[in-house]
């Protein structure tokens, strides 16, 4: 009788007990899949860039026409803009010798409000190598002003980038060297100088004075011919020979 009521029981424990089932495991979004594999894209596309900024540093031609080509698939895609303006920036790098190609992928850029520091830096310098001074002073001016924004909340305003100031220093100094005092040259320099003013950019540390040092070479050395190896070991440890001068004491 008591192992009978033991079994019922037993049975309706088992009965009544809950089932545990594992986790269902959450199926992928096909979205964030396409995201993912955008950005994926992109990111390759960006390796291969930086591949043909190394190419048409060492003056390959064909740098410029396959960073077009890249940019063009990336178009067809749809993910040309997938990473902000960094596809577009690195093909303005690569066809920097272009600057009717870098005047045209900026202003793609510029049209799909993308377009950041590093689009403005690139195409003030590719302006400055073309020695187009007003154009170059005109990017360095749009690259200055968000600088100059107060911030709100009393908030502390940003220093100037590294790459900023090396820009800026550059472009200006060029307008300065060709006498070029138009508009734009004139906005940009008074936007850096107040920068300065405002401790947002310190100048650069003058370079230091360079030592000089007297060396004699005695007769018998002059006489035996080695006042030539003797110059040579000094050029070795990194002098260099401004003046000589041969006397008789």
């Amino acid at each position: 009788m008591l192992a009978s009521s033991a079994r019922r029981l037993l049975t309706l424990a088992s009965c009544c007990s809950p089932r545990i089932h594992p986790p269902l495991a959450s199926a992928p979004r096909p979205e964030a899949d396409s995201t993912a594999s955008e950005r994926r894209r992109v990111v390759a596309a960006l390796k291969r860039f930086d591949q043909l900024e190394a190419m048409s540093s060492r003056g390959d031609p064909e740098g410029c026409s396959c960073a077009l080509e890249e940019l063009r698939r990336l178009r067809e895609d749809g993910t040309a803009f997938a990473l902000g303006p960094n596809a577009h920036n690195r093909a303005m790098r690569v066809c920097a010798s272009s600057p009717g190609t870098v005047e045209t992928l900026f202003a793609e850029a510029a049209a799909a409000g993308v377009q950041d520091d590093a689009s403005l830096q690139v195409l003030a310098t590719c302006r400055l190598e073309a020695e187009d001074f007003a154009g170059a002073a005109a990017a360095l001016s749009e690259l200055l002003g968000p600088l100059l924004v107060q911030p709100a909340h009393g908030a502390a305003r940003r220093r100037v980038p590294a790459r900023t100031a090396k820009v800026a220093l550059s472009v200006l100094g060029a307008c300065r060297d060709a006498s070029v005092c138009g508009d734009e040259c004139r906005g940009a320099a008074r936007q850096w100088a107040a920068l300065g003013e405002g401790g947002q950019w310190a100048p650069p540390a003058p370079p230091p004075s360079p030592e000089r040092t007297l060396a004699l070479l005695k007769p018998d050395c002059v006489a035996s011919g080695a006042a030539g190896e003797v110059e040579a070991l000094i050029a070795e440890h990194g002098f260099e020979v401004v003046r000589r001068r041969r006397w008789r004491m």
